[in-house]
């Protein structure tokens, strides 16, 4: 699932933000790289893991747990979860049978308030950040719940002149912070925007900005088109020695490996056949473009994708392998699969694919792998995000109101 079907935040805001243009991918340095031309098969064939539910929360049978719409799942130390409510503005943390702990932060304008939360991630000095995505800035809060201030990415230089406008996605490595975001700046009428993913110490200072992407913005004509938008927003992680990895180009299955410096070192190449879209999944992807459209001045005209991305997720595990959750893996799996990964070695070898069987609807629910065998499963957040929008997806119930979202917690298991 892309950030943009994910994160109904960024999809209102975004589509004030961005228009039809000149677009043009550039690289953060040209430097030619060895290329890795991954096998068609791994080497170890395919796992099968079951997701076995150990507790839930919110959904219809819970009163007392409202979700809103579930904008990150993060573990938490000693068996908690932390769960941000994009819509609420506030992250809930569970303890480890499901408990609410406490909530941390809320909506407003205040120290510790938040306003159009999109992300959550834990910083290097034990606090927990709130990304909030317009007016870009990360709020920080101790885990009593007390502000802790703000981590400014860039420093005071960045903060005078205004930060960032736009922060989208967070993780952290040790002492690294990384962020993908938007810096855009207006000269002679038009809007002129960069995005980026760039790596960060603990107190803001730039250590390498890795890939960028600059779009000149055409306010006269229109269009929300769905390649045009694309950017690596969830498709990056950290390396275990502080690289990155990261895969640049939606309609392409690459991967490339940064070191600890941001030096591009190696790129991973495999051949993938593209996943057309199923009628189903057109309808919804143009109903979700069409509900960004409400946003803007006047209706642009709207462009979806006849293919799903090459590439939706990548996700570095505790163990160093790079988990790589393909179009085909998300939405292309027998019944009773909830998404297939492909995992590589950090030197690009295709080792396995690892199948995730439980009970769930791949084009609604968004599964989260946490730490160690631990995963979450939160059901029904595609038709959340939809709702919290006003749109609908076109399908037989969508006049129906939306179930609540439930949170299901458990272990990937043999």
């Amino acid at each position: 699932m892309t950030a943009l079907r994910r994160h109904s935040s960024l999809a209102v805001l975004l589509p004030v933000l961005l228009a039809a243009g000149l677009f043009v991918a550039v690289p953060a340095r040209a430097d030619e790289v060895p290329v890795v031309r991954a096998a068609d098969t791994p080497a170890e064939g395919t796992r099968d893991l079951t997701f076995q539910p150990r507790w839930t929360a919110g959904g219809e049978d819970d009163a007392e747990t409202i979700l809103g719409v579930v904008g990150r799942v993060l573990p938490g130390p000693g068996g908690q979860v932390l769960v941000l409510d994009s819509q609420l503005a506030q992250v809930t943390v569970f303890g480890p049978d499901g408990s609410v702990v406490r909530t941390l932060g809320r909506q407003g304008d205040g120290p510790g308030e938040v306003q159009n939360a999109g992300d959550m991630l834990l910083l290097p000095d034990g606090t927990v950040g709130i990304i909030q995505l317009f007016p870009g800035k990360i709020v920080k809060l101790h885990t009593d719940g007390t502000p802790a201030g703000t981590f400014q990415p860039g420093g005071a230089e960045a903060a005078a002149a205004g930060g960032f406008n736009v922060l989208v996605r967070g993780k952290t490595h040790g002492d690294r912070v990384g962020l993908v975001g938007i810096r855009q700046q207006f000269a002679q009428g038009k809007l002129s925007q960069t995005r980026f993913l760039a790596v960060y110490t603990a107190d803001g200072t730039l250590l390498a900005e890795l890939l960028t992407r600059a779009v000149a913005l055409d306010f006269s004509n229109l269009v929300l088109d769905e390649k045009e938008q694309d950017f690596c927003w969830e498709r990056w992680d950290f390396l275990p020695d502080g690289g990155v990895v990261a895969a640049p180009e939606r309609d392409r299955y690459t991967l490339t490996f940064y070191s600890p410096a941001g030096e591009p070192v190696r790129r991973v190449e495999r051949a993938y056949p593209p996943l057309r879209r199923e009628p189903q999944d057109l309808e919804r992807q143009r109903a979700l473009l069409k509900a960004q459209g409400r946003f803007y001045p006047s209706p642009p005209r709207v462009v979806v994708a006849e293919t799903e991305p090459a590439v939706e997720q990548v996700i570095v595990r505790d163990d160093g392998t790079v988990w790589v959750l393909s179009g085909r893996g998300m939405l292309d799996n027998p019944a009773g699969v909830l998404a297939t990964y492909d995992v590589y070695d950090t030197a690009g070898r295709f080792l396995r694919r690892v199948a995730v069987h439980g009970e769930g609807d791949p084009r609604d629910d968004y599964l989260y792998l946490l730490d160690g065998n631990r995963a979450a499963l939160v059901r029904g957040l595609r038709s959340a995000s939809l709702a919290s929008m006003g749109g609908q997806d076109g399908s037989d119930d969508a006049d129906a109101e939306a179930a609540p979202l439930e949170l299901i917690v458990g272990e990937l298991v043999p």
